[in-house]
């Protein structure tokens, strides 16, 4: 939009006209600022660029320098500067269901019309940007992570070329924003920290401008490896900041010898920058923070693969069409399970046809990309006797033994000498026992996503009450970075 305005005083330029925006809270909001030419084209002077969730931080007006960017993309604050303020319009939203439980997000697809891509409806709640935005109780710029968040957004704007990398460059930039939100400076400081983010920043060097980008064109492989492994980084950064700041002392455990995990990714970011100052192709292996000093023996295995398991239930067995799923659901799941809120499912409905398998499927492929699925789980009228609610927990639970071991090593200490509990069909004692109880001892980093498609073939109403019980009941009890993404018709019982 533009708007225009003259100045009533030699130095100052009233604008006091409103704007609502219907944008997410992980949106960038970017107000640029020309002079008007009469006998020739306007002069770009400046801008202001932020992110919705910083700007809701101020509930004062505030004052923004103007900055520019030169054509390295190296960032200039002017001596102009613009006054304003952002408020969230709570009200705006409108749901578009009646029943809402705490832990869950619904989102509804419109019956598909006369073309290939489903119309979409509201949010049928707005908890997700409200807690997102009544968390931050300041902003504190750091010396650490400024430059590198400067970098990053940067090379988000100009790098759409990369497609496989752009979406995991943009999540980076959340993650590493709610950081530079939330942390206390003291942490900032933090010498490990600032070395991994200096290697980061020292990386990002190289590909935020026009010119370097145009450098590193034919590295594409190197740059998908710099995107995910930023991704990964920033959720280490995140938790770790947060654990300190005593937010998570259960990850206390998964924290120790942290020098040796920090500087294991700092080798990581070291060899892509060098990979792209030598301008080589090189694909790094992800290093992605777990615990491996847990043995698993035999009898573990043999008990648990005698747990009931949905063979060919997986995203990765399945073929899905080519249709592009809407780009604003996609940003919208995406920024769900990078936050780090008590919001647990997130429950995608729509009649048949309107693209909530295509949208589930393109979440779990890029999450699987940066090993972040745990499981997923496709139900199928073809294959109900198969796969129904007697086995999707047990499935699920088997496919996150194999993800973490430390939940191997719950599940396992759940089930062993438990014969019938092993081969129970019934889903509410599946999800206490196998989901609930092993994941309460998860210590990863970062979020864990499950995916659920087409909830509404698990079975019958009478044959799926438990199920559903379990999700609406007990979903609320999973940990804070457990997100459990399920889709389904908007069925009467559902």
């Amino acid at each position: 939009d533009h708007k225009s305005t003259t100045a009533e005083k030699p130095h100052s330029l009233p604008w006091t006209t409103e704007l609502k925006l219907n944008v997410q809270a992980s949106s960038i909001i970017s107000l640029k600022v020309f002079a008007k030419r009469r006998l020739h084209g306007d002069q770009y002077i400046g801008m202001v660029q932020e992110g919705v969730e910083t700007l809701l931080a101020h509930s004062r007006t505030k004052i923004y320098r103007l900055v520019s960017f030169d054509r390295h993309g190296n960032k200039h604050f002017l001596c102009a500067s613009m006054e304003f303020k952002i408020m969230p319009l709570h009200n705006a939203i409108e749901c578009g269901t009646d029943q809402h439980v705490e832990n869950q997000i619904t989102r509804e697809i419109d019956a598909p019309k006369d073309t290939d891509m489903p119309v979409i409806g509201d949010y049928s709640s707005n908890e997700s940007w409200k807690a997102s935005t009544e968390q931050v109780v300041g902003v504190i710029a750091t010396e650490v992570l400024t430059p590198l968040l400067d970098k990053i957004n940067i090379f988000v704007q100009l790098a759409g070329k990369f497609a496989e990398a752009h979406p995991y460059t943009k999540m980076a930039f959340m993650v590493l924003t709610a950081v530079y939100q939330l942390v206390d400076a003291q942490f900032a400081r933090d010498r490990s920290i600032r070395r991994l983010v200096t290697a980061m920043h020292e990386t990002y060097s190289l590909v935020s401008g026009v010119e370097e980008l145009r450098r590193v064109e034919s590295q594409e492989k190197t740059i998908n490896s710099l995107a995910r492994q930023t991704i990964e980084c920033s959720y280490f950064i995140r938790d770790y900041m947060q654990n300190k700041s005593g937010w998570k002392q259960s990850l206390s455990n998964a924290l120790s010898n942290l020098d040796d995990k920090i500087l294991w990714y700092e080798a990581t970011f070291k060899e892509l920058k060098n990979a792209l100052q030598q301008q080589a192709t090189i694909t790094t292996e992800l290093c992605v923070f777990r615990v491996h000093d847990l043995l698993v023996d035999h009898a573990t295995k043999t008990d648990l693969d005698a747990m009931h398991y949905a063979l060919g239930a997986s995203i990765e067995s399945l073929k899905i069409g080519d249709a592009s799923p809407r780009t604003d659901i996609v940003e919208s799941i995406t920024s769900w399970v990078n936050q780090d809120n008590e919001q647990q499912i997130y429950l995608l409905l729509g009649p048949k046809g309107s693209g909530k398998s295509t949208i589930a499927h393109t979440i779990a492929r890029q999450f699987d990309a940066i090993v972040r699925l745990g499981s997923s789980y496709c139900f199928s009228r073809a294959a109900r006797d198969k796969r129904n609610a007697t086995n999707l927990f047990s499935t699920i639970a088997r496919d996150l033994a194999d993800y973490d071991p430390q939940y191997m090593k719950a599940l396992w200490g759940t089930v062993k000498d438990k014969r019938a509990l092993r081969e129970t069909i019934n889903p509410l004692t599946q999800f206490n026992r196998f989901i609930l109880i092993p994941a309460s001892q998860m210590t990863c980093i970062g979020p864990v996503l499950v995916v659920i498609d087409g909830l509404e073939y698990s079975g019958s109403e009478s044959s799926r009450k438990d199920l559903l019980i379990a999700l609406a009941e007990k979903g609320a009890e999973l940990p804070r970075n457990f997100k459990l993404l399920v889709t389904c018709r908007p069925e009467e019982d559902i």
